[in-house]
């Protein structure tokens, strides 16, 4: 309305701020708020504000509902005369229970019940009640619809001094101020504009028939309306216009509603590029010595040492005592037999196995050459030796 707003919420209760120096906020006093606040009244299912009061609609279910008011009453817009004396608080309004729709005017007020006929009070001075005259009414009177055609829907507005009533598709009526043609006729006298009883507005047609008039607005100087057309007429000819998109033009979907599903489509494109992903780190260390300890385990070979030349006779008689002391053999000089010559002495047999054997390195290997004629005639241990011979690697 004029500097204020009422706001219906949609558990049906109404809040309102801004200017209520009249009482149009509906909250028992006349000053102004800056924070919405509720009027207390509940099961609203319609608001329409006028230039200084509001009027309300409450519906329980689908029945017709029972209308409230509240602020100025000047021109008795209330529907009651209470001497020009604003409404503070919300007051139920003179009308029939059965009312469909609320709409107001700038002083004048409107009521649509449930059989189409349509009541109207306030102000009156330029034809606005459309019950032919132009006296102001505290009581709701009938608007002289023609023919009696029964109405569906009001338009108007809170600076308005005209109405218009939506009877069916493409017909509508209005009454009231038209000196600037806002009720979108030409009375044909610009001396007296104004229309005191509702005049068939006659909208503009369309290539495809007519308009059904579904919403009207109108201020103190114009009217907009909003229409949708009814197609009367069948058609000539369909539409040609084919997608110019090539299917490459067309995402392809990826399952990802459910994960489980398989795609059954192809890819159409391949990679460009191979994965950047690379090991970092390369090993460098690699052995730079050789170990140089001495094995501990047992060799599983020996070499084996036989002469070449049988023995001829065997002793009757073994050692009663051990040495003490290994043979010290010369570590530069290695065994060498050879066949050539035939012992003096008889070869005496081991009689015992050595408990370790003899620590090589792991790089030599024994060589021996039978080129060479011994100058000694061998001579075998026949006792366990308690040291092993110290070989030298060279």
């Amino acid at each position: 309305g004029l500097d204020f707003t009422l706001i219906l919420l949609e558990n049906g209760q109404v809040y309102g701020c801004g200017s209520n120096e009249n009482g149009e906020l509906g909250l028992g006093e006349v000053s102004s708020v800056s924070t919405p606040t509720s009027n207390r009244l509940s099961d609203i299912v319609e608001v329409s504000t006028g230039l200084s009061y509001g009027i309300y609609l409450q519906s329980k279910g689908n029945e017709g509902g029972r209308a409230f008011g509240s602020g100025s009453n000047l021109f008795s817009q209330l529907c009651e005369d209470t001497g020009g004396d604003p409404a503070l608080e919300p007051m139920e309004l003179a009308v029939d229970v059965n009312v469909m729709k609320i709409f107001a005017g700038r002083q004048s007020s409107y009521y649509l019940y449930d059989n189409g006929r349509v009541d109207a009070c306030g102000r009156n001075d330029v034809g606005q009640l459309g019950d032919g005259t132009f006296e102001d009414s505290d009581n709701p009177v009938g608007v002289n619809i023609p023919k009696n055609i029964p109405i569906r829907d009001l338009g108007s507005g809170p600076s308005s001094q005209s109405v218009f009533f939506i009877a069916g598709e493409d017909t509508v009526y209005a009454a009231g101020q038209n000196y600037r043609y806002q009720l979108g006729v030409d009375t044909g006298s610009p001396e007296f504009p104004m229309r005191e009883s509702p005049v068939l507005v006659e909208f503009e047609g369309t290539p495809w028939g007519r308009n059904d008039i579904i919403k009207i607005s109108s201020s103190g100087t114009h009217t907009v309306a909003v229409s949708c057309p009814i197609i009367t007429a069948s058609p000539t000819g369909y539409p040609t216009v084919t997608p110019t998109l090539s299917p490459s033009a067309y995402p392809t979907p990826s399952p990802t509603e459910d994960p489980t599903q398989i795609p059954t489509g192809t890819p159409t494109q391949l990679p460009t590029s191979s994965p950047s992903l690379s090991p970092t780190m390369n090993p460098t260390i690699s052995p730079t010595s050789t170990p140089t300890y001495t094995p501990t385990e047992m060799p599983t070979q020996f070499p084996t040492f036989s002469p070449s030349v049988p023995p001829t006779s065997f002793p009757t008689s073994y050692p009663t005592q051990f040495p003490t002391e290994s043979p010290t053999l010369d570590p530069t000089l290695s065994p060498t037999l050879s066949p050539s010559s035939s012992p003096t002495e008889s070869p005496t047999f081991l009689t015992a196995i050595p408990t370790e054997s003899p620590s090589l390195p792991p790089t030599l290997s024994p060589t021996l050459s039978p080129t060479l004629t011994p100058t000694l005639s061998p001579t075998f241990v026949t006792a366990f030796p308690t040291e092993s011979p110290s070989l030298s690697p060279t």
